[in-house]
Protein backbone atom coordinates (compact mmCIF):
# COMPACT_ATOMS: atom_id res chain seq x y z
CA UNK A 1 0.00 0.00 0.00
CA UNK A 2 2.89 2.10 0.81
CA UNK A 3 4.68 1.40 -2.34
CA UNK A 4 1.28 2.35 -4.89
CA UNK A 5 1.19 5.66 -2.59
CA UNK A 6 4.59 6.65 -3.43
CA UNK A 7 4.40 5.54 -6.89
CA UNK A 8 1.72 7.71 -7.02
CA UNK A 9 3.36 10.50 -5.91
CA UNK A 10 6.29 10.35 -7.89
CA UNK A 11 4.22 10.11 -11.18
CA UNK A 12 2.17 13.49 -10.31
CA UNK A 13 5.81 15.18 -9.46
CA UNK A 14 6.50 13.91 -13.21
CA UNK A 15 3.32 15.11 -14.57
CA UNK A 16 3.81 18.84 -12.61
CA UNK A 17 7.72 18.49 -14.06
CA UNK A 18 6.63 17.65 -17.08
CA UNK A 19 3.65 20.70 -17.19
CA UNK A 20 6.44 23.05 -16.09
CA UNK A 21 8.75 22.33 -18.88
CA UNK A 22 5.42 22.68 -21.24
CA UNK A 23 4.87 26.06 -19.47
CA UNK A 24 8.66 27.17 -19.83
CA UNK A 25 8.70 26.37 -23.55
CA UNK A 26 5.69 27.71 -24.13
CA UNK A 27 7.32 31.07 -22.43
CA UNK A 28 10.47 30.34 -24.65
CA UNK A 29 8.34 30.50 -28.11
CA UNK A 30 6.60 33.63 -26.98
CA UNK A 31 10.19 35.46 -26.18
CA UNK A 32 11.42 34.22 -29.49
CA UNK A 33 8.52 35.45 -31.58
CA UNK A 34 9.07 38.98 -29.57
CA UNK A 35 12.47 39.21 -30.60
CA UNK A 36 11.73 37.94 -34.44
CA UNK A 37 9.07 40.51 -34.34
CA UNK A 38 11.59 43.38 -32.54
CA UNK A 39 14.25 42.17 -35.76
CA UNK A 40 11.74 42.81 -38.19
CA UNK A 41 10.88 46.43 -36.96
CA UNK A 42 14.61 47.23 -36.87
CA UNK A 43 14.65 45.89 -40.73
CA UNK A 44 11.86 47.69 -41.82
CA UNK A 45 13.29 50.60 -40.21
CA UNK A 46 16.32 50.61 -41.58
CA UNK A 47 14.91 49.51 -44.91
CA UNK A 48 12.94 53.14 -44.61
CA UNK A 49 16.02 54.86 -43.84
CA UNK A 50 17.79 53.44 -47.00
CA UNK A 51 14.69 54.38 -48.68
CA UNK A 52 14.83 57.86 -47.62
CA UNK A 53 18.12 58.42 -48.29
CA UNK A 54 18.01 56.98 -51.90
CA UNK A 55 15.44 59.56 -52.58
CA UNK A 56 17.65 62.45 -51.43
CA UNK A 57 20.10 64.65 -54.01
CA UNK A 58 22.85 62.80 -55.33
CA UNK A 59 21.82 59.45 -52.85
CA UNK A 60 22.39 55.87 -53.59
CA UNK A 61 26.68 55.62 -52.56
CA UNK A 62 29.89 57.46 -53.92
CA UNK A 63 31.44 56.39 -56.86
CA UNK A 64 34.99 56.51 -56.39
CA UNK A 65 38.05 57.63 -59.31
CA UNK A 66 38.63 54.00 -59.72
CA UNK A 67 34.97 53.32 -61.04
CA UNK A 68 34.02 50.82 -58.02
CA UNK A 69 30.79 51.14 -56.15
CA UNK A 70 31.40 52.49 -52.88
CA UNK A 71 29.04 51.80 -50.05
CA UNK A 72 27.43 55.33 -48.90
CA UNK A 73 26.97 56.18 -45.38
CA UNK A 74 24.52 53.83 -43.54
CA UNK A 75 25.62 50.66 -45.17
CA UNK A 76 27.45 47.95 -43.32
CA UNK A 77 31.12 46.21 -44.16
CA UNK A 78 32.13 42.81 -42.88
CA UNK A 79 35.33 42.70 -40.35
CA UNK A 80 36.28 40.05 -37.75
CA UNK A 81 33.70 39.48 -35.11
CA UNK A 82 30.62 40.82 -37.01
CA UNK A 83 29.34 44.01 -39.19
CA UNK A 84 29.99 47.43 -38.20
CA UNK A 85 29.17 50.25 -39.68
CA UNK A 86 30.65 52.91 -41.82
CA UNK A 87 32.48 55.68 -40.71
CA UNK A 88 30.17 57.94 -42.43
CA UNK A 89 27.09 56.54 -40.64
CA UNK A 90 28.52 57.56 -37.49
CA UNK A 91 29.60 61.21 -38.45
CA UNK A 92 25.61 61.10 -39.95
CA UNK A 93 24.21 59.64 -36.32
CA UNK A 94 26.84 62.22 -34.42
CA UNK A 95 25.46 65.10 -36.32
CA UNK A 96 21.77 64.59 -35.86
CA UNK A 97 22.00 64.08 -32.70
CA UNK A 98 23.32 67.27 -32.03
CA UNK A 99 21.18 70.13 -30.64
CA UNK A 100 19.87 72.97 -32.25
CA UNK A 101 21.49 74.99 -29.57
CA UNK A 102 24.59 73.26 -29.97
CA UNK A 103 24.04 73.63 -34.29
CA UNK A 104 24.27 77.34 -33.46
CA UNK A 105 26.94 77.39 -31.25
CA UNK A 106 29.38 75.70 -33.92
CA UNK A 107 28.26 78.43 -36.09
CA UNK A 108 28.86 80.84 -34.70
CA UNK A 109 32.72 79.86 -33.64
CA UNK A 110 33.13 78.65 -37.65
CA UNK A 111 32.10 82.42 -37.91
CA UNK A 112 34.50 84.06 -35.55
CA UNK A 113 37.24 82.13 -36.82
CA UNK A 114 36.41 83.37 -40.70
CA UNK A 115 36.19 86.78 -38.94
CA UNK A 116 39.52 86.46 -37.30
CA UNK A 117 41.01 85.07 -40.73
CA UNK A 118 39.67 87.66 -42.80
CA UNK A 119 40.83 90.66 -40.67
CA UNK A 120 44.79 89.28 -40.92
CA UNK A 121 44.24 88.87 -44.72
CA UNK A 122 43.28 92.53 -44.60
CA UNK A 123 45.65 93.87 -42.11
CA UNK A 124 48.86 92.21 -44.42
CA UNK A 125 46.78 93.69 -47.39
CA UNK A 126 46.41 97.15 -46.09
CA UNK A 127 50.40 96.89 -45.03
CA UNK A 128 51.27 96.09 -48.55
CA UNK A 129 49.01 98.93 -50.04
CA UNK A 130 50.19 101.28 -47.09
CA UNK A 131 54.16 100.25 -48.03
CA UNK A 132 53.33 101.04 -51.95
CA UNK A 133 51.98 104.16 -51.21
CA UNK A 134 54.08 105.61 -49.17
CA UNK A 135 56.98 104.29 -51.47
CA UNK A 136 55.40 105.95 -54.89
CA UNK A 137 54.83 108.98 -52.86
CA UNK A 138 58.12 109.48 -51.73
CA UNK A 139 57.34 110.09 -47.91
CA UNK A 140 59.64 106.81 -47.63
CA UNK A 141 63.13 106.45 -49.54
CA UNK A 142 62.01 103.42 -51.68
CA UNK A 143 65.69 102.40 -51.88
CA UNK A 144 66.51 102.12 -48.55
CA UNK A 145 62.96 100.63 -47.36
CA UNK A 146 62.27 99.25 -51.05
CA UNK A 147 58.42 98.65 -51.73
CA UNK A 148 56.04 95.73 -52.88
CA UNK A 149 56.33 96.03 -56.73
CA UNK A 150 59.88 96.43 -56.19
CA UNK A 151 60.24 93.09 -54.22
CA UNK A 152 58.16 91.17 -56.96
CA UNK A 153 60.64 92.54 -59.72
CA UNK A 154 63.50 91.12 -58.01
CA UNK A 155 61.64 87.76 -57.36
CA UNK A 156 60.95 87.66 -61.03
CA UNK A 157 64.65 88.07 -62.08
CA UNK A 158 66.13 85.48 -59.85
CA UNK A 159 63.55 83.39 -61.43
CA UNK A 160 64.39 84.25 -64.55
CA UNK A 161 68.15 83.67 -63.36
CA UNK A 162 67.43 80.12 -62.37
CA UNK A 163 68.89 81.16 -58.90
CA UNK A 164 65.06 81.42 -57.00
CA UNK A 165 64.82 77.82 -56.37
CA UNK A 166 68.21 77.15 -56.34
CA UNK A 167 68.38 78.92 -52.84
CA UNK A 168 65.22 78.69 -51.33
CA UNK A 169 65.74 75.12 -51.79
CA UNK A 170 69.34 75.47 -50.41
CA UNK A 171 68.20 76.85 -47.08
CA UNK A 172 64.82 74.64 -46.63
CA UNK A 173 67.00 71.41 -46.73
CA UNK A 174 69.34 72.89 -43.96
CA UNK A 175 67.02 73.77 -42.44
CA UNK A 176 64.45 70.33 -42.09
CA UNK A 177 67.47 68.44 -41.68
CA UNK A 178 68.25 70.93 -38.59
CA UNK A 179 65.05 70.75 -37.13
CA UNK A 180 64.69 66.58 -37.22
CA UNK A 181 68.07 66.17 -36.33
CA UNK A 182 67.49 68.76 -32.80
CA UNK A 183 63.85 67.21 -32.34
CA UNK A 184 65.04 63.26 -32.54
CA UNK A 185 68.16 63.65 -30.78
CA UNK A 186 66.77 65.91 -28.09
CA UNK A 187 63.78 63.72 -27.28
CA UNK A 188 65.96 60.61 -27.39
CA UNK A 189 68.52 62.45 -24.87
CA UNK A 190 65.75 63.52 -22.52
CA UNK A 191 64.52 59.89 -22.25
CA UNK A 192 67.95 58.82 -21.06
CA UNK A 193 68.07 61.78 -18.44
CA UNK A 194 64.89 60.58 -17.30
CA UNK A 195 65.46 57.10 -17.33
CA UNK A 196 68.59 57.71 -15.11
CA UNK A 197 67.64 60.39 -12.49
CA UNK A 198 71.73 60.15 -11.37
CA UNK A 199 72.61 61.39 -14.55
CA UNK A 200 70.01 63.77 -15.17
CA UNK A 201 70.96 65.55 -11.86
CA UNK A 202 75.02 65.16 -12.79
CA UNK A 203 74.41 66.99 -16.51
CA UNK A 204 71.55 69.67 -15.45
CA UNK A 205 74.12 72.65 -14.53
CA UNK A 206 75.98 71.67 -17.93
CA UNK A 207 72.84 72.10 -19.60
CA UNK A 208 71.61 75.20 -17.94
CA UNK A 209 74.57 77.09 -18.82
CA UNK A 210 74.83 75.85 -22.83
CA UNK A 211 71.28 77.11 -22.85
CA UNK A 212 72.32 80.53 -21.49
CA UNK A 213 75.39 80.81 -23.41
CA UNK A 214 75.24 82.62 -27.09
CA UNK A 215 75.02 79.99 -29.83
CA UNK A 216 76.15 82.22 -32.39
CA UNK A 217 79.93 82.39 -30.93
CA UNK A 218 79.65 79.00 -31.46
CA UNK A 219 79.94 79.85 -35.14
CA UNK A 220 83.75 80.17 -35.49
CA UNK A 221 84.36 77.17 -34.07
CA UNK A 222 82.07 74.73 -36.27
CA UNK A 223 83.72 76.33 -39.23
CA UNK A 224 87.24 75.36 -38.16
CA UNK A 225 86.38 72.04 -36.58
CA UNK A 226 83.74 70.96 -39.52
CA UNK A 227 84.54 73.18 -42.32
CA UNK A 228 82.92 76.06 -44.96
CA UNK A 229 80.56 73.75 -45.58
CA UNK A 230 76.36 72.97 -45.38
CA UNK A 231 77.17 70.68 -42.53
CA UNK A 232 78.95 73.45 -40.31
CA UNK A 233 75.48 75.04 -40.90
CA UNK A 234 73.61 72.29 -40.10
CA UNK A 235 75.95 71.72 -37.03
CA UNK A 236 74.60 75.37 -35.87
CA UNK A 237 70.97 74.94 -35.94
CA UNK A 238 71.34 71.70 -34.30
CA UNK A 239 73.13 73.07 -31.08
CA UNK A 240 70.61 76.36 -31.15
CA UNK A 241 67.49 73.90 -30.73
CA UNK A 242 69.28 71.19 -29.40
CA UNK A 243 69.39 72.03 -25.90
CA UNK A 244 66.27 74.06 -25.88
CA UNK A 245 64.80 70.47 -27.03
CA UNK A 246 66.06 68.43 -24.30
CA UNK A 247 65.12 70.64 -21.27
CA UNK A 248 61.69 71.46 -22.69
CA UNK A 249 60.88 67.62 -23.19
CA UNK A 250 62.35 66.52 -20.31
CA UNK A 251 60.72 69.14 -18.26
CA UNK A 252 57.07 67.36 -19.52
CA UNK A 253 58.43 63.79 -18.57
CA UNK A 254 58.63 65.09 -14.72
CA UNK A 255 55.44 67.26 -15.05
CA UNK A 256 53.39 63.80 -15.61
CA UNK A 257 51.79 63.04 -12.79
CA UNK A 258 53.05 60.65 -10.22
CA UNK A 259 49.77 58.83 -9.23
CA UNK A 260 49.06 57.70 -12.90
CA UNK A 261 52.64 56.44 -12.47
CA UNK A 262 52.35 54.93 -9.41
CA UNK A 263 48.81 53.33 -10.32
CA UNK A 264 50.72 51.34 -13.89
CA UNK A 265 53.46 50.45 -10.64
CA UNK A 266 50.73 48.78 -9.35
CA UNK A 267 49.97 46.24 -11.95
CA UNK A 268 53.57 45.46 -12.81
CA UNK A 269 55.03 47.75 -15.12
CA UNK A 270 58.51 48.14 -15.18
CA UNK A 271 60.52 51.21 -16.57
CA UNK A 272 59.88 50.80 -20.12
CA UNK A 273 56.17 50.14 -20.05
CA UNK A 274 55.65 53.27 -18.14
CA UNK A 275 57.89 55.43 -20.61
CA UNK A 276 55.59 53.97 -23.49
CA UNK A 277 52.45 53.76 -21.87
CA UNK A 278 52.09 56.72 -19.14
CA UNK A 279 55.18 59.17 -19.97
CA UNK A 280 54.98 59.47 -23.37
CA UNK A 281 51.75 59.77 -24.13
CA UNK A 282 51.31 62.28 -21.77
CA UNK A 283 53.60 64.66 -22.68
CA UNK A 284 52.32 64.82 -26.19
CA UNK A 285 51.25 68.30 -26.34
CA UNK A 286 54.94 69.17 -24.75
CA UNK A 287 56.83 67.60 -27.14
CA UNK A 288 54.34 69.81 -29.84
CA UNK A 289 55.60 72.65 -28.43
CA UNK A 290 58.73 71.79 -28.20
CA UNK A 291 58.55 71.26 -31.84
CA UNK A 292 56.75 74.49 -32.70
CA UNK A 293 59.72 76.28 -30.69
CA UNK A 294 62.50 73.59 -33.06
CA UNK A 295 60.91 75.63 -36.21
CA UNK A 296 62.22 79.45 -35.36
CA UNK A 297 65.28 77.93 -34.01
CA UNK A 298 66.20 75.81 -36.92
CA UNK A 299 65.75 78.43 -39.04
CA UNK A 300 67.74 81.63 -37.05
CA UNK A 301 70.68 78.72 -36.59
CA UNK A 302 70.55 78.19 -40.55
CA UNK A 303 70.39 81.86 -41.24
CA UNK A 304 73.41 82.66 -38.74
CA UNK A 305 75.22 79.58 -40.27
CA UNK A 306 74.48 81.16 -43.61
CA UNK A 307 75.42 84.88 -42.99
CA UNK A 308 79.22 82.95 -41.46
CA UNK A 309 80.03 80.91 -44.35
CA UNK A 310 77.62 79.97 -47.02
CA UNK A 311 77.57 80.28 -50.50
CA UNK A 312 74.08 80.17 -51.66
CA UNK A 313 70.94 79.93 -49.76
CA UNK A 314 68.71 83.13 -48.45
CA UNK A 315 70.77 83.86 -45.78
CA UNK A 316 73.83 84.64 -48.55
CA UNK A 317 71.61 86.31 -50.72
CA UNK A 318 70.36 88.77 -47.60
CA UNK A 319 74.39 89.18 -46.52
CA UNK A 320 75.51 90.00 -50.39
CA UNK A 321 72.55 92.63 -50.84
CA UNK A 322 73.55 93.94 -48.04
CA UNK A 323 77.20 94.74 -48.86
CA UNK A 324 76.35 95.48 -52.80
CA UNK A 325 73.48 98.08 -50.78
CA UNK A 326 70.78 95.96 -52.87
CA UNK A 327 68.14 97.01 -50.54
CA UNK A 328 65.45 94.86 -53.05
CA UNK A 329 67.30 91.30 -52.51
CA UNK A 330 67.69 92.09 -48.76
CA UNK A 331 63.69 92.43 -48.72
CA UNK A 332 62.97 89.97 -50.66
CA UNK A 333 65.04 87.33 -48.93
CA UNK A 334 63.41 88.38 -45.82
CA UNK A 335 60.34 88.40 -47.04
CA UNK A 336 60.98 84.90 -48.78
CA UNK A 337 62.15 83.32 -45.45
CA UNK A 338 59.06 84.53 -43.67
CA UNK A 339 56.77 83.19 -45.83
CA UNK A 340 58.88 79.93 -45.38
CA UNK A 341 58.23 79.66 -41.57
CA UNK A 342 55.12 80.73 -41.47
CA UNK A 343 54.56 77.50 -43.72
CA UNK A 344 56.79 75.28 -42.18
CA UNK A 345 54.75 76.12 -38.91
CA UNK A 346 51.86 75.28 -39.49
CA UNK A 347 53.10 71.97 -41.59
CA UNK A 348 53.68 71.47 -37.53
CA UNK A 349 50.09 72.60 -36.67
CA UNK A 350 48.72 70.24 -39.59
CA UNK A 351 51.02 66.92 -37.82
CA UNK A 352 49.47 67.66 -34.69
CA UNK A 353 46.14 67.65 -35.72
CA UNK A 354 46.83 64.18 -37.59
CA UNK A 355 47.98 62.76 -34.91
CA UNK A 356 45.42 64.41 -32.22
CA UNK A 357 42.39 63.10 -35.05
CA UNK A 358 43.64 59.45 -35.16
CA UNK A 359 44.35 59.11 -30.80
CA UNK A 360 40.74 60.41 -30.98
CA UNK A 361 39.75 57.75 -33.61
CA UNK A 362 41.51 54.72 -31.53
CA UNK A 363 39.99 55.76 -28.56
Amino acid sequence: MFDREQRTENREQRIGNMEQRIENREEGMENREQRIGNREQRTGNREQKMENREKRPGGGGRVTEAGDQRPEAGSQRPEAGGWRPWAGDKREEANENISKEHREFLKKVKAKKIMILSTQILLLIAFLVVWELAAHLKIIDSFITSQPSRIIRTIANLYREGNLFYHIGITCLETVVGFVAGTILGTVIAVILWWSEFLAKVLEPYLVVLNSLPKIALGPIFIVWIGAGPLSIIVMALAISLIVTILEVLSGFMSVDPDKIKLVKIFGANRLQVLTKVVLPSSFPIVINALKINVGLSWVGVIVGEFLVSKAGLGYLTVYGGQVFQLDLVMTSVIILAVAAALMYQGVVYLEKLIVKHNDYKN
